[in-house]
């Protein structure tokens, strides 16, 4: 019994229209089988669609002007006239199923946060999103993808309509994924509204050349409302933020005159983003409340802080920089609060000497104290006592008093305006007259 032939064939198409129709003919043969391995330069993606139409055995359309799903010759057909290598097996219909049963996909979604992938898993996710399998959520969250992985997938974005919302956040793309993922996504791609790379080793220029593109969401920063509706109140507590996104926030914000609330804590800000968010607090003349509270700005990022905050900005009256590594004498921010006439709150805990630096923020506030502040304080530290609405109208209140004090107020005071409604025990209900 002879050995089953090898069906592999290896073809290495040139730079002249005949390779190209040699392509074409193999693909729309119904005897073909096996697998087709093509490597073609860039060039002959545009010979490929001059040839004239009784050529082409089916008619195949750029991926940005199609929704469906093609058909299996016109998916080969097309990924083979690519520039760059790819590697199709015939039976490509029926391995799909497979790794979307066993990845637990579902109608709309392919969540494979955590999860070990192969390499040939990153080419079934290649062919899903150039033919525009109906995910619009795909999250690769915390898996192994490397950059020749992440730029295969963000190429096939080029040709995608589908796909809204793509996680590659906490996994090992840089630089090199985010200027591809900006080129296709400035110039190829419309659909996609919201991408997360946080987590990564990323520049801030390549954060920059982020933070210009039209999207929804940027890892994790509703950036286009902030942009669209400047908000007076940001809080980004517990958001998994470094420095790239520091200088996303930066950018995102440069239109936000009226901010006034800035909460920022529970992140993984180091002592550059805190130079970041200082810039950001220079140029928001109204903003009265900054927290960094429990990211890693430590000594440097303190000193920061009080130099370019604190000191240059006289409208700032909160600040929270407490339980941010080790942060110090904190000389810097001793020094500025010795002249500083504004600032009324002050967390820094973590410092030795923190009882010096809260009584120089008491003495402001004893400075800044009005009637008014106080009875503002009264309001807010003391609940309004409970007043329970009659049908009739009024209020009705509850009375403790002593009996003998009560006849005596009788006898030598005119009767209040108030109608006696029960008496239980020494307590006695009261309608107030209307």
């Amino acid at each position: 019994m002879s050995a089953a032939p090898d069906r592999t064939k290896k073809i290495r198409f040139l730079h002249d229209v005949q390779s190209v129709r040699a392509l074409v003919a193999s693909l729309a043969s119904p005897r073909r089988r096996g697998r087709l391995v093509a490597t073609l330069p860039r060039d002959d993606d545009a010979l490929f669609w001059k040839l004239p139409s009784h050529q082409k055995k089916k008619k195949i359309v750029p991926r940005r002007a199609r929704s469906t799903i093609l058909t299996a010759v016109e998916r080969e057909a097309l990924c083979a006239s690519k520039a760059y290598d790819v590697e199709l097996e015939a039976a490509t219909d029926e391995i799909v199923p497979k790794k979307l049963e066993l990845w637990g996909a579902s109608e709309d979604a392919l969540d494979l946060s955590g999860k070990a992938l192969q390499r040939d898993d990153f080419g079934v996710l290649e062919f899903l999103l150039r033919f525009n399998y109906p995910f619009r959520h795909v999250s690769l969250a915390g898996c192994y993808v490397d950059d020749a992985a992440a730029i295969t997938l963000i190429r096939a974005l080029r040709y995608n309509v589908v796909l809204a919302d793509l996680h590659l956040s906490r996994t090992k793309v840089s630089d090199a994924s985010v200027l591809v993922a900006v080129d296709v996504l400035r110039d190829d791609n419309a659909t996609l509204a919201s991408l997360d790379l946080r987590g990564n080793d990323i520049s801030e220029q390549a954060a920059e050349q982020l933070a210009r593109l039209d999207l929804s969401r940027l890892d994790g920063l509703p950036v286009q409302s902030y942009s669209r509706a400047p908000p007076t109140r940001v809080d980004l507590a517990r958001s998994s933020l470094r420095t790239p996104q520091a200088v996303i926030l930066r950018q995102s914000l440069l239109n936000a005159s009226l901010l006034e609330h800035l909460d920022l804590s529970q992140n993984a800000f180091d002592a550059r983003a805190a130079e970041i968010i200082a810039d950001v607090v220079r140029t928001h003349p109204r903003l009265r409340f900054l927290d960094l509270s429990g990211n890693n700005i430590g000594a440097r990022g303190l000193d920061i802080i009080a130099l370019d905050c604190v000191a240059k900005c006289p409208w700032l009256r909160s600040l929270k920089c407490g339980d941010n590594g080790d942060l110090g004498d904190a000389d810097a921010l001793r020094r500025v609060l010795r002249h500083n006439t504004t600032l009324t709150r002050l967390d820094v805990t973590g410092i030795s000497d923190e009882r010096k630096l809260q009584a120089s923020v008491a003495a402001n506030r004893a400075i800044h104290h009005t009637p008014e502040a106080f009875t503002a304080f009264l309001d807010r530290r003391f609940d309004d006592p409970p007043l329970h609405s009659r049908p009739r109208g009024g209020y009705v209140c509850t009375l403790d008093y002593d009996p003998a004090f009560i006849a005596r107020e009788r006898q030598q005071r005119p009767a209040p305006r108030i109608v006696e409604d029960d008496n239980v025990g020494d307590s006695y209900y009261y309608y107030v007259s209307s």
